[in-house]
């Protein structure tokens, strides 16, 4: 495979997509060769072993329309996130029968993270843990000032670490030794925080996505976080998901008064992370004023790009 820095061009190519067709996504997750969407009150399984091909495998109604879904091993988890927010967990066991195990209301909600049979919560100025049976426990109460409150904010635990990042509040990382009281460690704010959590290395080389940017933090010292500089891509919007070959990752966002889809490549160094290509992309939109990305994923020599009114963009890489 090339590396995204030597893929100049990716042109559209035809998907062929069982029915009930692919759009009006909000959110999606994938693993291996399985997508996941989330539709208007429901989810839907695809198989995307065989690409351009894309098999219907099920779907699953759901209580409510989520705007994020997060996908630990078999389990679903899905997040409303306003100020009657809720929580949805789904059984993915068996991938022709999802089961919905469990519904929470959480007011307030931001956003989740699971980790070790719990679920941990931004809701508010809180951070809450809720387990199965559906009991919260607020873990640590924030300076109202931090505006958490204020969405977006994104969190993910790693071992004996908890990481909020809130767009106006900025970078908080938290450490306990029994889950039960957690101290602040320190605390990082420059500009506007992009809140996608993501990981390059986990719990040691983190990446905030969003915004028009890339950031890189080396957490290996919660202590003392460092900010490298960040990889600006313009006046695009990025979506929170990239894709990864070796050391370089692919972030897509939208541009422009139409919303038209633009792709950033960004190389990973052990100092520095920096914007190396911007790839075109040939494609014919689908509606008027374009559409807002929601999720980016390769598989082979196939780009799989998602908007969230028209659906499926499938593209190929051009030699």
């Amino acid at each position: 495979m090339k590396k995204f820095s030597d893929i100049e061009v990716w042109k559209e190519v035809e998907s062929f997509i069982d029915e009930p067709r692919m759009k009006n996504v909000f959110s999606a997750a994938s693993r291996a060769d399985l997508l996941i969407t989330e539709h208007y009150d429901e989810i839907r399984i695809w198989n995307i072993k065989d690409l351009p091909n894309i098999k219907f495998v099920s779907a699953l109604k759901l209580p409510s329309t989520y705007c994020n879904i997060k996908l630990a091993g078999d389990t679903l988890y899905l997040y409303k996130r306003d100020y009657k927010g809720s929580v949805a967990i789904v059984d993915l066991s068996n991938i022709e029968k999802p089961v919905l195990t469990n519904t929470y209301k959480v007011n307030d909600l931001s956003n989740g993270t699971y980790s070790d049979g719990l679920i941990y919560l931004t809701a508010g100025n809180e951070v809450l843990s809720l387990d199965k049976e559906g009991h919260s426990n607020a873990i640590i109460s924030i300076d109202e000032q931090a505006n958490f409150n204020d969405y977006p904010s994104d969190i993910a635990k790693v071992k004996q670490t908890l990481f909020v990042a809130s767009r106006h509040a900025g970078l908080y990382i938290y450490s306990s030794s029994d889950d039960l009281n957690w101290n602040l460690e320190s605390t990082h704010k420059k500009g506007y925080t992009p809140t996608s959590i993501n990981w390059e290395k986990e719990g040691e080389k983190m990446l905030l996505i969003g915004n028009s940017e890339v950031i890189r933090y080396d957490v290996s010292n919660c202590k003392k976080p460092k900010r490298h500089k960040a990889c600006k891509l313009g006046k695009t919007e990025l979506c929170d998901h990239f894709a990864q070959r070796e050391n370089e990752i692919m972030v897509v966002g939208n541009t422009g008064a139409k919303d038209k889809f633009s792709l950033g490549v960004v190389a990973m160094h052990e100092t520095e992370i920096k914007l190396v290509n911007q790839p075109k992309l040939e494609y014919k939109p689908r509606v008027k004023f374009g559409d807002i990305t929601e999720y980016i994923a390769i598989k082979d020599d196939y780009l799989l790009i998602l908007g969230r009114e028209s659906g499926c963009f499938l593209f190929k890489e051009q030699a």
